[in-house]
């Protein structure tokens, strides 16, 4: 997930398309799949990325009631905000377009929930297995 974020986040607008599928299938195979996050299948986001609608494709991925914010400034730089899941941290990510910037700055955010609950875990004397890919 840490690859992606840092994919995202180096890439050109026209490589979008190829980090949203990555996302996609990393989303769908990983193990934040659970009833609140229920992935999307690669063929309905293929649908979306195919009429041009890549923003759609991103807030599709993203679990119901996720806290984000988006902005565009001067000479498109695009920047999201995404609060994470226990409301305790705030990652904002840069992006060459809006959707790159939402797709970091989110998986970001699922890395932070990740290291927080291996830290939990690790300071409570529980096994910490990893949950990232």
């Amino acid at each position: 997930m840490r690859d992606l974020m840092h994919d995202c986040l180096a890439s050109a607008p026209h490589e979008e398309c190829d980090r949203v599928r990555e996302a996609a299938l990393l989303l769908q195979s990983g193990g934040r799949r659970d009833d609140h996050n229920p992935a999307v299948e690669s063929g309905a986001v293929d649908q979306m990325l195919s009429c041009g609608a890549v923003e759609s494709a991103v807030l599709a991925m993203l679990r119901p009631g996720t806290v984000f914010m988006l902005s565009r400034g001067q000479e498109n730089c695009c920047l999201a905000t995404v609060i994470t899941m226990d409301g305790a941290d705030e990652v904002i990510a840069e992006g060459a377009t809006l959707s790159l910037a939402l797709l970091s700055a989110y998986v970001a955010g699922l890395v932070a929930d990740v290291e927080d609950v291996a830290a939990t875990r690790h300071h409570s004397g529980a096994s910490g297995e990893a949950w990232m890919h």
